[in-house]
């Protein structure tokens, strides 16, 4: 997944993380753990609207939020009965879609 801005490359492996990388440089830059991710491709996204944050479905149910400078998991929502696969950020609402 691409950011916001097109600088960077959002990517998650099935060894429950999530990888940032510099588009132009092809640098890693950060590493987001704490969700479940073995088996499924399971989509992440950027959240820009109150803050700069990643989000992510996990294997264990849950929506994870990171905060994307410090890579802490802000939020984790419990609620689903199932692996959540995709979320998606409204653009300018503080609003998930799963």
């Amino acid at each position: 997944k691409f950011s916001p801005n097109g600088k960077f490359i959002l990517a998650g492996t099935l060894d429950n993380t999530l990888r940032l990388w510099n588009f132009n440089t092809g640098k890693f830059l950060k590493t987001y753990m704490g969700h479940v991710n073995e088996k499924y491709c399971i989509f992440s996204t950027f959240s820009v609207t109150n803050g700069k944050y990643i989000v992510s479905g996990s294997e264990d149910c849950c929506i994870y939020i990171w905060d994307l400078q410090s890579r802490n998991i802000i939020q984790k929502l419990e609620g689903h009965t199932d692996t959540v696969l995709s979320v998606s950020c409204h653009p300018i609402e503080n609003k998930i879609a799963s």
